[in-house]
This record gives structure tokens, C-alpha cells and sequence, in this order.
């Protein structure tokens, strides 16, 4: 009992602490306007207007009262809690509502740090769609300044609502846009922010080179189209303008990138990088040709291979079924897909797969003469882990059956 009267109490003066920093800010707000600017233009971004700052100024005012009304419910509440018998019905139903005034007070003063929009402007296809056929790799440096500083927030919007950002992120397809139009970006990053490690030393090669070197990279990574904003200068010999499209008071570009490195392809020239740096210096090299040529771990010089053909017999999203027809000596298969999490046959014999292809790519080194090879993604793990989790769900279910039982037979003997 005193326990829970001293929980109260503290409870109540920290309320009351709480209003009185609010209501102190709140005439500080109010009552010294002038201050209260010159604070917040401190604190405010100086790309922000002043008509903006003045207007955060009554917005914060106006919070810092709803906050004091709503204090003073917290506050009703919980005395007339602390009043209450203990565990009465008074106090359950005080303490009820404490809770939901406590959750809606929050849902309704953290709802703006949530973005939500209308959805008929991200369902509308952009012009830009139109120049990206499906199958085609896209890639956009925008969101993660790859090819330089970006000038997506200088755009004119109607307002300074972030809101615009995200409209025009869409509307000039960056990528976390793909899956709404069931298009594959090269060099993206999973919502969850997972990004493999080799994906990021790729983007580092991205910002540490000129443009020529750019379009040589994302030639050999099989990138089919640049949706950019700026141009292109001098116009790299990889890369072709399809269409400059207005957006936002600027410009959204898409190259066609020449010369590219087919999706399967036997090597006809194979180059040895004994590290990532190393092959994005070959990638970026002028003799390296990323229609034909394919890199993979090792030392010496570039060997030349007699390629082959390769036909795609069944391609699925994760998996791939190739009917090769090497030449004589062998040759470098490079396959555009991530390397880590695939598994590979040849002749229906396991083939460990190579890092081919700036050492990020898969490749598997095939001899001469005809060959089958299937690549697939290997889900071994996560289909043990869904055993185990219904193994260890079927013993909680035995359990409970058990306890149940066993508090059966008590009562049942009680009786």
C-alpha cells in the first residue's frame, strides 16, 4: 500500500514538473516573440524561409498547449486513481482510461513524423517507365550520390513538404521504385538496409571515378539503363542519351549504356585480379572489354579463351538452366547474379561457383565441348530453421497438452 501511494505521488509531481516546463516554454513562445525567433533560427535549417520559422514558432506554441490540457487529464486521472480504492472498479477504470489518453495523445502528436500521402501519385506510371524495358537492369546514382553531389532537394515544389521529395523520388524512378514497376536495379541496398559488403565497395569504385569510368563499370555489370539528373560530360563513349524528361524545375535524363555485358556469356578473354580494387581498375581500363571479357581472383596476365555459345533453357527467379557449347581450351561462364547465395551443377556434378566479373559476380570455369549447368539459390538453411521452428512449436504444443492433463488429474483427485 505505502508503495503504491509513493509511485502516485512521484507520478503526480512529475507531471506537474513536466507542465511547468511546457507552460514556461509556451510564454516563452508567446509572450517574447522576438527571442523566440532568433532561438529558432538557430535551430532551423537556414534553407528554411523566415515565413517558415515564424510559423514553427505558432506551431510550437500551440503543441506546447495541447500538451499542458492533455497533463492536466493525466493528472485528473491519476488523482482520482490514487482516491480510489485499491483494485476497485473506480481505479481499474481510471487507470483504463490514463492509458488510452496516454496512446491517443501519442498517436495523434508523433503522427507527422510519419510521412502519408495520397496514393494516386505513386500508382501513376512516370514518363521515365517508358524507356525502361522490362528484363533490362536499371541503375539510378541519385540516391546515393554515386556519380557525384546531387541536386534532387533543389528542385521548385509547391511547397517544403518532404512530401515532395518522395513524389519526385518516384516520379524519376529511384530505386526502391523497382518493385512497384517489377523492375531490377543494380547497386541497390534492401529496405532493411542489409546491404552485402561487396555491394558497397562497388558504389565506392562508383564515386572515386570520372564518367568514363562509370559507364565501363556498369558496362560490365550488364546495366541496360542510367536514369539520372544532370548530364553526362564529355558524353562517355558507353553510353547513349535516349530522352531528357522535365521534372521539378530540372532535368531527369536516361542513357542507354553501350557495349554492356551480356546476362550469360562465355568469356572470351580472362583477366586475374588478386583483389577488388585491382579488378575495378582492369573494369575501368580501356582494353577491357565488357561485352567479351570477364575478370576473376588470381595473378598474371589476361589469357585468351576460345568462348562458346550458351543457350538459356529455363530461367526462373531463382534459378537458371544453360545448355553450353564451349570451344576448344574452356572457357569463363559469367552469370549477372549476386555470387554469395547461389549453387551450381555442371553435367549434374556440384560446381562451386567463381568470383567472375569485377570478383562480385558468379562464374564457373567450363572445359571444352558441350555441358549442361544449373544455378540456383540454396535455401538449405532457412528450410532447416523452419523445421526446427516447427519442431520446437510442436513441443510447446505437447507441453501445454501435458500440463493440461496433469491439472486435469489434480482436480479430478481432489474431488
Amino acid at each position: 500500500m505505502k508503495s503504491a501511494a509513493a509511485a502516485g505521488r512521484r507520478f503526480r509531481w512529475a507531471l506537474a514538473a513536466l507542465a511547468l516546463a511546457l507552460g514556461a516554454l509556451w510564454a516563452f513562445l508567446g509572450l517574447l516573440p522576438g527571442a523566440a525567433m532568433r532561438l529558432l533560427r538557430v535551430l532551423i535549417p537556414l534553407d528554411r524561409t523566415i515565413a517558415f520559422v515564424a510559423n514553427e514558432r505558432v506551431r510550437w506554441g500551440g503543441l506546447c498547449m495541447f500538451s499542458l490540457i492533455l497533463l492536466a487529464v493525466l493528472g485528473l486521472l491519476a488523482l482520482r486513481m490514487g482516491r480510489s480504492a485499491p483494485a476497485s472498479r473506480a481505479a481499474w477504470t481510471c487507470g483504463a482510461l490514463l492509458l488510452a489518453a496516454h496512446a491517443a495523445a501519442q498517436l495523434y502528436l508523433l503522427r507527422p513524423l510519419y510521412p502519408t500521402d495520397a496514393v494516386t501519385p505513386y500508382r501513376v506510371p512516370p514518363p521515365v517507365l517508358s524507356w525502361l524495358p522490362l528484363g533490362m537492369t536499371v541503375f539510378n546514382p541519385d540516391f546515393e550520390h554515386l556519380f557525384g553531389p546531387s541536386v534532387f532537394a533543389a528542385g521548385k515544389f509547391p511547397s517544403q513538404s518532404l512530401l515532395w521529395l518522395e513524389r519526385r523520388a518516384f516520379y524519376e524512378m529511384f530505386p526502391f521504385t523497382g518493385p512497384l514497376w517489377d523492375r531490377r536495379y543494380e547497386l541497390d541496398e534492401s529496405p532493411e538496409g542489409l546491404d552485402t559488403y561487396l555491394t558497397r565497395l562497388s558504389q565506392g569504385s562508383l564515386k572515386g571515378a570520372n564518367d568514363e569510368e562509370r559507364l565501363r563499370l556498369l558496362a560490365g555489370w550488364g546495366v541496360g539503363r542510367l536514369v539520372i539528373e544532370r548530364a553526362l560530360t564529355p558524353p562517355p563513349s558507353h553510353a547513349r542519351l535516349l530522352g531528357e524528361l522535365p521534372s521539378f524545375g530540372q532535368q531527369v535524363r536516361v542513357y542507354e549504356v553501350l557495349g554492356r555485358s551480356p546476362e550469360v556469356f562465355l568469356a572470351r578473354r580472362i583477366w586475374y585480379a588478386p583483389h577488388l580494387n585491382a579488378a575495378y581498375g582492369i573494369m575501368k581500363s580501356d582494353p577491357f572489354d565488357p561485352e567479351r571479357d570477364g575478370v576473376i581472383e588470381g595473378n598474371g596476365p589476361p589469357r585468351l579463351s576460345a568462348g562458346g555459345s550458351v543457350r538459356v533453357l529455363r530461367r526462373g527467379p531463382e534459378s537458371l538452366d544453360l545448355d553450353l557449347d564451349v570451344g576448344p581450351g574452356g572457357s569463363l561462364l559469367v552469370v549477372q547474379r549476386a555470387l554469395l547465395i547461389y549453387r551450381a551443377t555442371l553435367d549434374g556434378r556440384p560446381a562451386p561457383p567463381l568470383q567472375a566479373t569485377n570478383l562480385q559476380r558468379t562464374g564457373l570455369l567450363v572445359p571444352a565441348g558441350r555441358h549442361r549447368v544449373r544455378m540456383w539459390v540454396d535455401r538449405t538453411a532457412f528450410h532447416r530453421s523452419l523445421a526446427a521452428s516447427a519442431l520446437g512449436l510442436a513441443g510447446a504444443m505437447a507441453l501445454a497438452g501435458w500440463a493440461a492433463g496433469s491439472a486435469r488429474g489434480r482436480r479430478n483427485s481432489i474431488r
